[in-house]
């Protein structure tokens, strides 16, 4: 069974490392990039079940490039979570993360702990019309089991 893909979107050298453990001892398969360009076309071209976004980034900050894939899921039926993850704090910073299509925020540093729950709340939020298939074979499961 494949594991789970997340995107890690993160600048720093040492932070992409740490992310990346992180992200292998939660069980699921990361792919970790330091830029905003990068990452879109990774998003492209792979399902992932959630993308934890650095704000500042090199030649495209966490903010547009959020934007930007929010605009390449239009018209697809796909949404997949995106949750900041910051150093900034406060409720101006976390406005913007959410206008800008966010879906939460983590703020740096954050424990593994922490950065397990944000997963697990936001795996299950994807929208895939692809998986369709999957989702019905699911139901048929629970159903089943429920006689």
């Amino acid at each position: 069974m494949a594991k789970d893909l997340i995107l890690i979107v993160e600048d720093n050298d040492l932070q992409r490392f740490v992310f990346k453990e992180m992200a292998l001892k939660a069980g699921v398969q990361p792919h970790v990039v330091g830029d905003g360009y990068r990452a879109i076309e990774l998003f492209t071209q792979n399902s992932y079940v959630a993308i934890f976004m650095d704000l500042t980034l090199l030649n495209m900050d966490g903010l547009e490039c959020t934007r930007r894939i929010r605009k390449v899921e239009i018209g697809t039926f796909k949404h997949v979570p995106i949750i900041a993850i910051t150093a900034r704090s406060g409720e101006e910073a976390r406005r913007q993360c959410l206008e800008a299509g966010m879906n939460d925020f983590l703020s740096k540093p954050f424990s593994f702990e922490q950065f397990v729950q944000k997963l697990e709340r936001w795996r299950l939020h994807v929208i895939d019309p692809e998986d369709d298939d999957e989702n019905e074979d699911d139901e048929a499961e629970r159903e089943e089991a429920g006689k």
